[in-house]
This record gives structure tokens, C-alpha cells and sequence, in this order.
């Protein structure tokens, strides 16, 4: 045997062997979406990267074969931002174990903040370092929806530090790493983001106390001072290195080298920030110390668009919508007397052709207006769309309690509003990822992704906001967000389209292991039957009944701690929430399998907030997102009170 043979054997006994089934052909296949797609392509897997992609492409021996008949390839969706996979510190980490005395702000200001006062500033802590682990049923949901990565950060205190992105593979840490992209998050608020809301009283909160820096301008002049004192080290080191001897040697500081990288532009600053005026202050503090800013979260970012398209500032979006409004004490009235489908919650009826049924008239009492008195709505081309609804198509039994046409009106546009925020984004020229950040899960986020495409999102620009956008934020291009060959094999094979509520991702296939979904669709509802509000066809047992009190907390155990008295008709909930605050009345509830949302309308002073309540739902017990106006939502944990019914709905429902 030649030196050169003996060399490659002694070489292949020393390198990992490839595991076993790591050759797969994914037949008659299409790939990619919109004008783009090309239909019945074989595409070659091999060692976790795509082989070959193309017509009648030869088959080796031993490679899976995957019929991907009436299947589309995708690249792996990445999850613009989550706290996915880190391991929660024992001590709080918003205030830092640094050793010395803390200042005394009382006694004298400070041009220089010491280590042990610098409270939730953590800009050199490192994802990477938080790692573990994580939970295979976490990361199950996030693949089944049909992400293959996502980018984590820790989300406590101020600065909680920076960003890398992983797979989800349940590879251990070291191997899920793909990259760190140099992203440093920097919050307004300590803690949950916001002033408590009804029911959590003064107490601890989701992430810290009500310590200081407590109130925005405290945080922004505290996050002004860290970029001072970064600043003022950098001087005296410089000066240090000209006359050494007459100056004395500067502290070696990470939290302050940190800040120091982002002031160079290595370091890029990540905003979480949703209603516009922050996002207006994180732009004008980017634009004092030269900063790098990004958006993340950036729910009104769409007033702005402006601004950011000009700045070139990306923004990684959340979805997290609220419930279609409804108008309180009213409902739209069938035209035709019931023989056409009622009109779809949130959206504007039809104007029906025919006059109304002769025998449901509208109560004199029930007009709110004459005709001309309601503005007129633009003009639409016959069969273009729904008209706006004329204070004839409501049914009101109390023009008293009825909520004005007027403020439903305004609050629907708001809705709107919400909802169109990437498109509107898309359209002056923002590069925009998402995010499931806010959402009480992968499928709560999709839900809200089909919300957008219905409401005018070209599903094209959706897949991209998923794949190719975030890849080329997080300078990971050459591997992940497209097919083609020589990538990372980090793709999805989907039945049906993004916007439709029957999608499922069938095959998986992340950092070169593959994950194998639901074989077929799950089984229709016979037609008649209904599966939705927790009722089974034919009144089959053991269906969800909300019915009855639940007490609710937070899931760390602390914090707010209220009574939800709930009402369960069909799909429909109601009820109170009762706490320290006072009752507020759900305003909006429904329930889609296991799944529930509930809209909580209380009142302070003069004004009137709104929360949400979303998650999923269990005999006994609840779970999900507390979602409030003042910041980013927090966890919270029910579980059904005494004397609570503890069965599922019986045949007949619930009375």
C-alpha cells in the first residue's frame, strides 16, 4: 500500500463517521413559493446539506426516499427572537454580583456609575454561556410549525446581554450554536415592561422589582450614563497609554467593554420597544452615541416606517394581535333572514341586496342616526368587497347600553391598524423579520400570521420576513433561509399554504437529523357537527368546559393574584376578573379547541384599557400570556377553584 493510501485509511478511522441514514431524496417535489416555485424537482440531502436540486436527478443507492407529492419545500422558518433554550439564574439578574459599595443617589450625583449600582446592566452577558438543554416538547411545537432556528437572548433588566442563534435539533448546546450575530438588547422598563396591571399589585414582577430605576426617565438616563461611562473609560485608558506614570491605571470593566464594542459598531443594539414613542427614543439614543439600532417587537412601528426606511433600521416583528373587536351590546342582523352566511368576525358585513325580512324589523328605539348621518364610506367596485355596515344591519335590544357605531368604528381601525403593521412596513422599504416573542405559542403565532395575510400580507413577503430576511440580519445567508445546493439542509416540507388553518408540516429536517410530523390531515368534522369551543361531534364526552372560578397567578409564583369567574355558551366566554384592583368584565372570549382568548376591559381614572389573557386550556387547569397595553406580556398559571365544575360539557352544552 502506497503512503498516500495508508494516509487517507489512517484518516477516515480518525474522523467522525456519518450517521446512518444520512442520504435522503425528496421526490416530485415543489420547491419554493408565489412565481418563483418550480414543480416536480428531486432534491438531494446528504451529511445535513443540500446535495443537487433538479429534474430527474439519479437517486443513489441506499438514500430515504420522501414522496413529496403535493408538498412545497421551504427553507426552516427562523424565529426572529425568543428567550428559547437558556437556563434561568437562580439570582436575579438584574442586579449584578459585583463586589464594592453601591452609590447613595441621595447624597451626591455621579459622573461614573459603580459596578455594584449599575442595576440590569448585563451588556457583556452572552447567550451562548446560558445555554441548555431544552425541553424536546418546546421544541417539538416550534418544528411542527415549522422552525428549524431561532435567535435567543436573555430578556431581564435593561441590558440583559447578547444574542446567538441556535438550532432546533435537541443538540446539546455547543452544537446547536450556528453563529452569534452581535446583537445587544437594551429595554425601557425593568422587569415586565410596564406599570402593574389589574390584579398584580405592588409586589415583585416577571423579572425584578420596582427597585430603580423605575420609571422611563430614570431607565433612559440610566442607560445614558452606561454609554457615558463606556466613553469616559475609553478616555482614560488612551491617556493611560500616553503617560502611564502619571496616570493612574485604569479598572479592567466587561459591562463597560461591552458598551465599548456597540459604540464601535461591532456591536449592534437591539430595541425591544412596541408603542411608537419608544421607538422614537431608541432612534434619537442611537443617533446620540452612534449606535446600530434594530426594533424588536415594534407593534406601531408602522407609524415610523418613515424613519426607519431612512435610518435603514430593521425591525423584528411581533404579531401577537388582539381579538377582532366586537360591538358591545349589538349584533349584525341577517338581511335575507338567515339564508346567507353571516359575516365573519372583525370584518365589515355585506349589504344585503334585498330588504329586510318583514318580520324582524328594527325597533324605532334601536336607530342610532339617520342615514346621513353616518359617514359615507369609500366607493367600491361592485364585488370588490364588503360594504360598511349601515346602522339598519345591527340588532340592538338597548340603544342605551348599545357602544356608539362610532367608537366601534374607531376602535376596528385600530385593530386594523395593528394588523397591516408589516405590510405597511414591507412597503417603505424596512427589512422586516418576525418574531413569536409575545405570543403564547408557535401555533397562537401562525393564527396571527394567516390574521395578516387575510388582511392583505402577500404570503410571499411572509415566507421571506421567516427565512431569507432574518438569515441576512443574523449573517448567516450562505447557510440558512434558501434551497439550494450547498446550504444547510435546514428545510420544511408543508401541506397546504401558509394562510390556510389546515397547514402541517409533514418532514423536518434540521442540522442534518430529520423529524417526521403528522402523516395526514387530521379528519374533517362531519358536515354539521361542530369541534370548535371545546363541543366533539355527536356530544362526545370529555370536551372542554371553562365553566366555573379559576384562581390566577403568576407562573413564577408571584406577583398578581386575581379570581376568573368564567361562562362557557358554545365557543362564546364571559365572566369577571376580580382582584385587589378591583372587577373588571370580559369584554370578548372565545375558546378553539384547547385554546382560549379572553379580552378584559377595566377602567382607571377617566380612561378604559384593555388586557388579554391567551394560552391553552386544560379540565383543571390554564395557561398562557398576560398581554397589557404598558409593555411585553408575562406568564401567568390558573387552576380551577371550588366547587368549579370539573367534567367536560355534557351533550346538551353548557347552560
Amino acid at each position: 500500500m502506497s503512503a498516500a493510501s495508508l494516509a487517507s485509511c489512517t484518516l477516515a478511522l480518525l474522523l467522525p463517521r456519518a450517521p446512518a441514514g444520512d442520504l435522503f431524496a425528496i421526490e416530485k417535489v415543489k420547491v419554493g413559493t408565489g412565481s418563483t416555485a418550480q414543480e416536480g424537482l428531486t432534491v438531494l440531502l446528504r451529511d445535513g446539506r443540500i446535495a443537487a436540486v433538479g429534474h430527474d436527478l439519479a437517486v443513489p443507492a441506499g438514500a430515504e426516499r420522501i414522496d413529496g407529492s403535493g408538498l412545497t419545500l421551504l427553507p426552516g422558518f427562523i424565529d426572529g427572537f425568543s428567550d428559547f433554550g437558556l437556563v434561568k439564574e437562580e439570582r436575579s439578574t438584574t442586579v449584578p454580583g459585583n463586589e464594592g459599595p453601591a452609590q447613595d443617589y441621595g447624597v451626591a450625583a455621579y459622573a461614573e456609575t459603580a459596578e455594584a449600582s449599575r442595576r440590569g446592566l448585563r451588556p457583556e452577558a452572552r447567550a451562548r454561556a446560558l445555554l441548555a438543554a431544552p425541553e424536546k416538547d418546546a421544541a417539538e411545537k416550534l418544528r411542527h410549525a415549522g422552525f428549524t432556528a431561532v435567535l435567543t437572548a436573555p430578556t431581564d433588566g435593561l441590558m440583559p446581554g447578547q444574542a446567538c442563534l441556535v438550532e432546533i435539533a435537541d443538540l446539546p448546546p455547543r452544537d446547536a450554536v450556528v453563529n452569534e450575530p452581535g446583537l445587544l438588547l437594551v429595554k425601557f422598563r425593568m422587569g415586565g415592561d410596564g406599570p402593574p396591571a389589574p390584579g398584580q399589585g405592588r409586589g415583585r414582577r416577571e423579572g425584578g422589582d420596582f427597585g430603580y430605576p423605575s420609571t422611563l426617565m430614570g431607565s433612559l438616563a440610566h442607560l445614558r450614563q452606561a454609554f457615558l461611562d463606556a466613553q469616559r473609560l475609553r478616555g482614560w485608558r488612551e491617556a493611560y497609554r500616553r503617560n502611564p506614570a502619571a496616570i493612574a491605571r485604569p479598572p479592567s470593566d466587561s459591562c463597560l467593554d461591552a458598551l465599548l464594542q456597540a459604540l464601535d459598531g461591532d456591536l449592534r443594539v437591539g430595541f425591544l420597544v412596541d408603542r411608537e414613542s419608544d421607538i422614537l427614543r431608541a432612534l434619537r439614543l442611537a443617533e446620540e452615541f452612534r449606535l446600530k439600532p434594530w426594533i424588536v417587537g415594534g407593534k406601531e412601528a408602522w407609524k415610523c416606517a418613515g424613519e426607519l426606511a431612512a435610518g435603514r433600521v430593521p425591525v423584528i416583528a411581533s404579531l401577537n394581535f388582539t381579538d377582532p373587536p366586537e360591538r358591545k351590546n349589538a349584533k349584525l342582523r341577517k338581511p335575507d333572514g338567515g339564508k346567507r352566511e353571516a359575516a365573519r368576525e372583525g370584518d365589515a358585513p355585506a349589504k344585503a341586496a334585498a330588504a329586510p325580512d318583514a318580520g324582524e324589523p328594527v325597533p324605532p328605539a334601536a336607530a342610532e342616526a339617520p342615514a346621513a348621518a353616518v359617514p359615507a364610506a369609500p366607493a367600491e367596485a361592485a364585488g370588490s368587497g364588503p360594504v360598511a355596515p349601515t346602522p339598519e344591519e345591527w340588532e340592538i335590544a338597548d340603544p342605551v347600553l348599545a357602544e356608539p357605531l362610532e367608537l366601534f368604528e374607531q376602535r376596528r381601525a385600530r385593530w386594523e391598524e395593528e394588523v397591516r403593521n408589516v405590510e405597511r412596513l414591507l412597503a417603505a422599504g424596512v427589512q422586516v423579520a418576525l418574531t413569536t416573542r409575545g405570543s403564547s405559542g408557535a401555533a397562537d403565532f401562525l393564527a396571527d400570521l394567516r390574521v395578516a395575510i387575510e388582511k392583505g400580507l402577500d404570503a410571499d413577503a411572509a415566507v421571506a420576513a421567516l427565512t431569507r430576511t432574518p438569515a441576512e440580519l443574523f449573517g448567516v445567508e450562505r447557510e440558512l433561509g434558501a434551497v439550494r445546493p450547498g446550504a444547510a439542509a435546514n428545510l420544511i416540507l408543508v401541506e397546504g399554504e401558509l394562510s390556510s388553518k389546515e397547514r402541517a408540516v409533514r418532514h423536518a429536517f434540521v442540522a442534518g437529523r430529520h423529524f417526521a410530523g403528522p402523516k395526514k390531515k387530521p379528519p374533517e368534522a362531519p358536515e354539521g357537527k361542530e369541534e370548535r369551543g371545546g363541543k366533539r361531534p355527536d356530544g362526545e364526552k370529555g370536551a372542554l368546559d371553562l365553566t366555573g372560578t379559576w384562581a390566577l397567578t403568576s407562573s413564577r409564583g408571584e406577583g398578581f393574584r386575581s379570581t376568573l369567574t368564567l361562562k362557557q355558551e358554545g365557543s362564546k366566554l364571559t365572566g369577571t376578573l376580580e382582584s385587589e384592583m378591583g372587577s373588571a368584565e370580559i369584554t370578548a372570549g372565545t375558546l378553539d379547541g384547547d385554546r382560549f382568548s379572553i379580552t378584559i376591559s377595566a377602567q382607571f381614572q377617566t380612561r378604559t384599557f384593555e388586557f388579554t389573557l391567551k394560552g391553552t386550556a386544560t379540565r383543571d387547569s390554564l395557561s398562557g400570556m398576560f398581554e397589557t397595553p404598558f409593555g411585553a406580556p408575562s406568564e401567568f398559571e390558573a387552576k380551577r377553584g371550588p366547587g368549579a365544575a370539573a367534567g367536560g360539557a355534557s351533550a346538551e352544552g353548557v347552560r
